[in-house]
């Protein structure tokens, strides 16, 4: 398993948004998006995409919980 593959990420948005990315089937990672605790979309995205991703995330207001 590849650092990729074994990754748990998780953005917030001061707006209510919430991101997690989560480990899946190999070559890629789910992506759960949540508003204001409620879940709205589940679906997996290419490993190799989610650094795009997370980039687009963060450029719209998203950052890494910690």
């Amino acid at each position: 398993m590849t650092k990729n593959e074994a990754m748990n990420i998780t953005l917030t948005h001061d707006g209510g948004g919430l991101v997690k990315i989560t480990p899946a089937v190999e070559g890629h990672v789910w992506y759960d998006t949540y508003f204001n605790g409620v879940s709205l979309f589940h679906s997996t995205v290419k490993t190799e995409m989610i650094d795009d991703v997370m980039m687009a995330l963060m450029d719209s207001g998203y950052y890494l919980a910690g």
